[in-house]
Formats: C-alpha cells, structure tokens, sequence
C-alpha cells in the first residue's frame, strides 16, 4: 500500500475504518465503525462477485440519450461511466438482435425513464425488464428486415400489432 495513501486514510481514525460493525465513543461522540466483513480494513467492503463479466464479451450500450446504440464489445474491453453492459454470454448476438429490432426500440422507448430534456435513461434495472422469448429463431445473419420479422414472428404479434409497432418509432 502507498504509505501517503494509508496516513491520509488512518487520519480519520481506524475506529472508523475498520470492518467490525461496532460503535466506539471518540472524543466523547459515537462512531460506528464500517459492517463487519472478514476484510482488512483497507480491503473493499463487499465482495464483488461480477468482476469476471468485465473480461467476457458483452452488449454494451450508452445509459443516456435520444438515441439508442447497442454494440457488441470483446472481452477484456473496460468501459467509462456512464455506458452500461450486460454479458449473456453465448446468446449476445441473439439479445442483441432483439435489442436493435423495432420491437426493442418500442419497448424501451416506451417503458424507459427519461431526463427533463426527454432523453432516455437506460438502466439496467429497466432493460432486464425487456422481454425475450426463449425459444427464438431468429438468424443473426440476416438483413435487418429479415431479423425484424424473425423477431415480429418470434412475439406472435399480428399484422395490425406489427403495424403499430412500426407507427411508432
């Protein structure tokens, strides 16, 4: 550890450091020291049980804006604040397909947060929302009409469905 970084933090007083979860009396205030975990207390507090999906290959995509872009990213690839990502692992390509349909456009335009200027918020709390269906036949390869209708197919929406859908982006 980098000895000015461990003087600055000992200066707020290892009582208040430390991962006991106890309350101590200093200078006659209480002060709670941080939840207890069997960390050092200049150890992260909380395990963090996701730090593999960052070397994986992922679907990530800007969390603000007007309009959405999702993109396929290779593993080992870190990303800035504010993009988010999610890692499906084999079926990437698949969710990405439906994220990039008219379908997924519709469904988050629709069901997403937006900011006062009127750009989409695009959380993950909001995109696990979206609907796949599990069993999809949809070819990855195809033109971007072709994925649509695959994905239209895929909801069993109606023509007068699919017709509104498309209305409305």
């Amino acid at each position: 550890m980098f000895p000015a970084v461990k003087k600055h933090l000992l200066s707020f007083g290892i009582e208040r450091l430390e991962q006991t979860g106890k309350t101590h009396i200093v200078n006659g205030e209480k002060v709670k020291a941080r939840k207890k975990t069997s960390n050092k207390w200049f150890e992260t507090q909380d395990s963090i049980s996701y730090w593999d999906l960052f070397y994986k290959p992922k679907i990530c995509w800007k969390a603000i804006g007007r309009k959405l872009a999702f993109s396929l990213v290779d593993g080992g690839i870190f990303l800035t604040a504010p993009a988010s990502f999610i890692s499906a692992g084999e079926s990437n390509e698949i969710i990405l397909s439906y994220l990039c349909s008219k379908v997924g456009t519709y469904y988050i335009y629709k069901n997403s947060d937006t900011t006062g200027a009127g750009d989409i918020m695009l959380n993950i709390q909001s995109l696990i929302k979206f609907p796949v269906p599990l069993n999809t036949n949809v070819n990855i390869n195809a033109s971007d009409d072709e994925i649509d209708k695959d994905i239209f197919t895929s909801y069993g929406f109606t023509k007068d469905e699919i017709l509104y859908i498309n209305s409305q982006i």
